[in-house]
């Protein structure tokens, strides 16, 4: 699904990695230099140091509040992406990056 998407919005140029454990991920993007993070778990986009830029899928309400009341210093650093919202937002941020 996320190849199909990027090949959508012109983004096919964007290497995807997967991995097996969440453990992995800060690993294979500190290896790759990766300039984005995207994930749907908080957890995981707050291992990430705040010069790479992090997508969060999301959109239950409970969690975006309570991130954004309890963590608040994670929460400037995310571009939160709901379901069916945000993807051209998405689409140009990731064209500025690359």
């Amino acid at each position: 699904m996320i190849k199909e998407w990027l090949k959508k919005y012109k983004l096919d140029n964007i290497p995807v990695i997967f991995c097996e454990s969440y453990d992995d991920k800060l690993r294979i993007a500190t290896e790759n230099k990766v300039d984005v993070m995207i994930d749907d778990k908080i957890q995981v986009l707050h291992s990430f140091p705040p010069s790479i830029k992090k997508i969060w899928f999301c959109s239950d309400s409970k969690k975006i509040n309570g991130t954004k009341k309890f963590q608040p210093e994670i929460y400037r650093q995310l571009v939160i992406a709901g379901i069916g919202i945000l993807w051209k937002r998405i689409s140009l941020l990731l064209n500025n990056i690359i």
